[in-house]
């Protein structure tokens, strides 16, 4: 058994246990598989150490309580986003709480009084929100985050009063110069460092799309290339707006000949060893019927649908029906 100071967080998602009730088995292990993944990575971009989850709830430690509460920002700020672009029954809505303090470590879990004091604050929490302690108030670095009192808080078990703080929310389309999130696509640190990333994917995506026009130039004769492009067009723009939907990562990779066949595995939420699969004759047909029949199911259409990339010109209505049908 081990002691350290450490800062623990506690998440939880808003009306949780009435979707529970009103949601299928399935609905309900997609919804968590799509929190998982927009928000488990930026524990780990933060430094954060996942102790353990409990079905809609996250307790996470940290070294730095200013890493911490960058985390919840950018937490909050990941499914705001994702918020913007679905129907409102699959919003998601967190509280999150954040307190600093010595915690018992046994068997990969935390214990004691900081423990006890963060789940509390969490339960007071307001969806959408950041709430901490005096304790992390006083250790933060206050210069990167805007934030407000809450007061003095009851909270039961606790002997003692807590004196809250929440992170201040910037208004929505004023400038956050004072919030400095660390980010794998984008750096805070200037204009420059934000757009090279995006110039580098459009500079790679043009070439692979001249590589491509050449070799059918060189295959199909000038007649049939306005029509190989315009399907190029049509097909990658598709797998794009499929990605964006999935909320796939680097979706650029859409617009890649041969390498977005293998990024069919990524929209699917399907393991990367997948990709292996796709080399060997007769069992790629299998996994990339798997792969499609998922994808589907993702985009809540009936997921036999998916084998209609199969079925030669169907297939090409079948996949920009994915992408731009509007009930997805």
């Amino acid at each position: 058994m081990q002691t350290k100071h450490l800062t623990v967080m506690f998440t939880d998602l808003k009306n949780f246990t009435d979707r529970s009730s009103r949601q299928t088995r399935q609905e309900l292990l997609r919804l968590l598989e799509l929190h998982d993944d927009l928000v488990r990575p930026i524990f780990e971009q933060f430094g954060g150490n996942i102790v353990k989850t409990v079905g809609d709830a996250f307790l996470v430690t940290f070294e730095s309580p200013t890493d911490a509460v960058l985390c919840g920002i950018e937490v909050q700020n990941n499914l705001r986003k994702h918020n913007e672009d679905v129907e409102h029954d699959e919003k998601m809505e967190v509280r999150i709480a954040i307190n600093s303090g010595e915690v018992t470590m046994k068997n990969n879990d935390v214990f004691g009084e900081a423990v006890n004091i963060t789940s509390r604050i969490e339960g007071i929490a307001e969806p959408n929100e950041i709430y901490f302690t005096e304790a992390v108030y006083l250790a933060m670095n206050k210069s990167e985050v805007p934030s407000s009192e809450v007061g003095h808080r009851h909270l039961k078990g606790i002997p003692h009063e807590i004196k809250v703080y929440k992170v201040l929310r910037e208004p929505d389309g004023k400038k956050k110069s004072n919030i400095k999130i660390k980010s794998k696509a984008f750096s805070a640190t200037g204009s420059k460092s934000r757009a090279w990333p995006i110039i580098k994917k459009l500079l790679i995506a043009v070439a692979a799309f001249l590589v491509f026009v050449m070799v059918a130039n060189n295959q199909y004769g000038e007649f049939n290339v306005p029509i190989l492009i315009a399907t190029y067009i049509y097909l990658a723009s598709s797998f794009k707006v499929i990605a964006d939907k999935t909320k796939t990562n680097d979706s650029y990779l859409a617009w890649l000949p041969i390498i977005n066949i293998f990024y069919w595995v990524d929209m699917a939420k399907k393991p990367r060893w997948w990709y292996l699969t796709y080399l060997i004759p007769v069992v790629n047909l299998i996994f990339m019927a798997l792969t499609w029949m998922e994808m589907t199911n993702l985009l809540k259409k009936s997921k036999w649908l998916g084998l209609l990339v199969f079925v030669p010109g169907v297939n090409l209505v079948f996949v920009g029906y994915l992408a731009y049908s509007r009930k997805n």
